[in-house]
C-alpha cells in the first residue's frame, strides 16, 4: 500500500503483468490460428501482410516520430518516471488513482534492457504502434470482408500523419490505440467460439477479459471503451433472435475484468463523484449528445439495411461526394483556403500560436490528413457495402462517435496534443471506412491488386502535404526538456540546480474563487532530471524556497545553479516570477548555458492568472555566486 494510502499499487501492478501475460499469449495464439473470412485470401497471404504492416509501422514510428519523449503534458515526465520505477522494483512511491499504468508497466522491460533512458519509453511506444496497426488490419479484414481493404486499412495506419506524430512519444493515447482494436476483435472472437469447445471458449474469455483490464489502464476515458467493444461486437455478430444469449455471453469476461479493476475503480470513482469532476471533466457534456446521434444513425442503418439500397451504384458515390462537397465548403467559409494548405491557420481573435486549425474530429482535419483520405471516407461512410452491413456500420459509426465524445474529458481545441492525441482509437474506423470508400471508387477495376496499390498511392501522394506539420513540434515544454538536456555535459558532478517554485493563485475550471497553488510541483519541474535517468544521475532539482533558507554568500563551492526555465513567465503578464526576480538580488548569476526560443505554450499554460503572454522566453542555467556591488545581472 503506498504511503498516502490511496490504493494497492503492488496489486495493481501485478493483475496489470498478468493481463499483459495473457494478452501476449492471446494475441500469439489469434495470429498463428487466425482463419481469414471464406472467399477473402489464404491464411499465409494474410499472416505476411500483416508482418509486412507491422515492420512499415515500427520503423516509421522510429524515423518519422519526433525523438522521445515528446512531453505533450507535464504529465508527460512521470510516465516516464513510471517505467524507471517499475523496472526497479520500487515500491515506496505512489501516484494519483486515476494514473494509468499499463504502458509503463508494457516499457519496464525495456528500461531494463536500454537502461533509464527516455529513449526506452519511446521504443515501447513504437512497438505498441506497430501492435495496433496489425490489430486495426485484422479488424478489418473481420469487418470488411476484403483482404484488399484490410491491406488498405493498415496502410492508412501505416501512413497516418496523426499517428505518426505521437507513435514514439506520448505512451497513454497510443496504447490506447493499440489496445482499443485488439480488444473489439477478441470480442468478436469471443462470440463466434462454439459454446461446447470447453478450454478454447475460456481461453477466449480470458484473452478479452485482459484486455479490458488493460485498456482500461491507459487513458481516463478509456473506461467506456469496453462497452463500445461489447456493443460493437453485438451489432456485428446479433440479432434479435440471439442478442440475450450473446448479452449474457459478454457479462462474463465483463465481470471479470470489472473484478480485477476494483482496486483503481473503487477509489477512482469516488474521487471524482466528490470533486465533482462528472459534470466538469469527463466529458458528459458531449459523450451523450453524440451517443445518441450515433445509436439513432444505426437505427436507421439496420432498418435500411434490411430493405438494401436501392440503386448500390449511387449509395457508392453520389451522397459521399456530396458531403465532401459540403465539408470543403463549410471549412472553406470558414477558414479559409488556409484550411487545405500547409502551415498555419488561426481562427479569431483566441489564436496564440496555436500551430493547427482543427475540426470536432480531428481525423477530418487536412492538416493532419492526406486530403484523399477525406473524401473517401464521405464516400466510404454512404458506400453500399457498409451500409448492405447495417452491424458493421453502426459499430464504427458508434465507435467514432464515443471516442470523440469520450475525448471531451480533456480539451479539444486548437491545440494539436490537447486534441488530437485522446482521438487516436478512432483512427481504425476512421481507416475502415476510408478503405470501404476506396473500394466503392474503385470497384469497376478488373484487377484485384490496382484497388489497394492506387488507394495506397494516392495516400502516398498527399502524405508530403500533412506529414511535416506532424514531424515538427516545439511546444515550450518540449523545447525546455531538449535545452535542459542539452545542458547536462555543462554541469559537474554533485550539481544541484534551484528551479522556480512561486506560490500562484489559480482559478480551476468551474470554480470563481481563486487558490494557492505553487508552480513547483504543479509543472513537476523536479522530474525535469528524473525523466533523463542515467544521465542526469549525478545532480539533481531542488525548489528556489530550499535555497532561500541559506545564506546569501553560502553557494561557494560552484555546485549550486540556478534554472530559469518556464515557471519565471507563468504569471499572466509580460513581468518574471518574484522568485525569478528575487535571485539576482540575492546571487550573482554566471551563465552556463542559454537560449531564446519562441513561445508556443502548451493547454497547461493556459490556466486563470498563471499562463505565459511573452512572445519570446529565455532560458538559462546559471551558477551562483555571492553576489558583489559591481557585478551585473546575467539576465536582462
Amino acid at each position: 500500500r503506498s504511503p498516502d494510502g490511496s490504493g494497492s499499487y503492488p496489486f495493481i501492478l501485478l493483475v496489470l503483468l498478468l493481463a499483459w501475460i495473457v494478452f501476449a499469449a492471446g494475441t500469439v495464439k489469434t495470429i498463428a490460428c487466425f482463419r481469414p473470412p471464406v472467399g477473402t485470401t489464404g491464411k499465409w497471404q494474410v499472416l505476411l501482410a500483416a508482418g509486412i504492416l507491422a515492420v512499415l509501422a515500427l520503423f516509421g514510428a522510429v524515423a518519422l516520430s519526433p525523438p522521445p519523449p515528446v512531453l505533450c503534458t507535464y504529465t508527460g515526465l512521470s510516465h516516464i518516471t513510471s517505467a524507471f520505477r517499475i523496472a526497479a522494483l520500487e515500491w515506496n512511491w505512489s501516484f494519483p488513482t486515476d494514473y494509468p499504468l499499463t504502458v509503463p508497466l508494457f516499457a519496464a522491460p525495456l528500461v531494463k534492457g536500454m537502461g533509464n533512458v527516455p529513449e526506452a519509453l519511446g521504443m515501447a511506444n513504437s512497438i505498441l504502434f506497430a501492435l495496433g496497426v496489425v490489430g486495426g488490419f485484422f479488424l478489418a479484414l473481420e469487418w470488411c470482408r476484403s483482404f484488399n481493404s484490410a491491406i488498405v486499412a493498415g496502410g492508412i495506419l501505416v501512413c497516418s500523419p496523426l499517428l505518426l506524430l505521437f507513435a514514439g512519444s506520448d505512451s497513454l493515447s497510443v496504447g490506447y490505440f493499440a489496445l482499443s482494436g485488439w480488444t473489439l476483435l477478441y470480442a468478436l472472437r469471443y462470440l463466434d467460439a462454439d459454446p461446447d469447445s470447453g478450454a478454447s471458449k475460456w481461453w477466449e474469455a480470458a484473452t478479452l477479459t485482459a484486455a479490458f483490464v488493460l485498456v482500461c489502464q491507459t487513458r481516463l476515458e478509456a473506461l467506456a471503451f469496453p462497452a463500445i467493444a461489447g456493443v460493437g461486437a453485438l451489432l456485428i455478430r446479433g440479432n434479435r433472435s440471439n442478442w440475450r444469449n450473446l448479452l449474457y455471453a459478454l457479462l462474463l469476461p465483463g465481470a471479470a475484468a470489472l473484478v480485477f479493476m476494483l482496486p483503481y475503480l473503487a477509489r477512482f470513482y469516488a474521487d471524482i463523484i466528490a470533486t465533482d469532476r462528472v459534470s466538469q471533466e469527463l466529458g458528459t457534456r458531449h459523450i451523450w449528445v453524440l451517443t445518441a446521434a450515433a445509436v439513432i444513425l444505426a437505427c436507421g442503418a439496420f432498418r435500411y439495411g434490411r430493405r438494401g439500397p436501392a440503386n448500390a451504384a449511387v449509395w457508392r458515390l453520389l451522397p459521399g461526394l456530396l458531403l465532401t462537397l459540403l465539408f470543403a465548403g463549410g471549412c472553406l467559409a470558414w477558414y479559409g483556403p488556409g484550411f487545405f494548405t500547409t502551415g498555419t491557420v488561426c481562427a479569431g481573435d483566441s489564436c496564440q500560436g496555436q500551430t493547427f486549425s482543427t475540426v470536432l474530429f480531428w481525423h477530418l482535419n487536412p492538416k493532419l490528413t492526406p486530403w484523399i483520405l477525406l473524401p473517401a471516407v464521405f464516400v466510404g461512410l454512404t458506400s453500399a457495402d457498409l451500409l448492405m452491413r447495417p452491424g458493421v456500420w453502426s459499430a464504427t459509426l458508434i465507435w467514432i462517435a464515443v471516442v470523440v465524445g469520450a475525448a471531451s474529458t480533456k480539451a479539444t481545441g486548437e491545440l494539436l496534443f490537447e486534441g488530437a492525441r485522446t482521438q487516436l482509437p478512432a483512427s481504425i474506423p476512421f481507416a475502415i471506412l476510408a478503405a470501404a470508400g476506396f473500394s466503392a471508387l474503385c470497384k469497376r477495376w478488373s484487377s484485384r491488386w490496382l484497388f489497394p496499390v492506387a488507394a495506397l498511392s494516392a495516400t502516398a501522394l498527399f502524405l508530403p502535404l500533412s506529414l511535416p506539420n506532424a514531424t515538427t513540434l516545439a511546444y515550450d515544454e518540449q523545447q525546455e526538456f531538449a535545452f535542459f538536456r542539452g545542458c547536462l555535459p555543462d554541469l559537474p558532478a554533485r550539481a544541484v540546480i534551484y528551479a522556480p517554485d512561486d506560490v500562484m493563485e489559480l482559478v480551476l475550471a468551474g470554480d470563481i474563487d481563486p487558490v494557492q497553488i505553487q508552480l513547483y510541483p504543479l509543472f513537476r519541474t523536479g522530474y525535469l532530471a528524473e525523466a533523463l535517468g542515467d544521465e542526469s544521475s549525478r545532480l539533481r532539482i531542488a525548489p528556489f524556497s530550499a535555497l532561500e533558507t541559506l545564506h546569501t554568500d553560502a553557494p561557494t563551492s560552484g555546485t549550486s545553479f540556478f534554472f530559469h526555465n518556464l515557471n519565471c513567465y507563468r504569471t499572466g503578464n509580460k513581468t518574471l516570477s518574484p522568485s525569478c526576480r528575487k535571485i539576482r538580488q540575492l546571487h550573482r548569476l554566471e551563465p552556463v548555458c542559454e537560449t531564446t526560443i519562441d513561445s508556443l505554450p502548451y493547454t497547461s499554460d493556459y490556466f486563470d492568472r498563471i499562463h505565459s503572454t511573452v512572445p519570446s522566453m529565455k532560458l538559462g542555467i546559471y551558477r551562483l555566486l555571492p553576489r558583489t556591488s559591481e557585478a551585473l545581472d546575467a539576465i536582462p
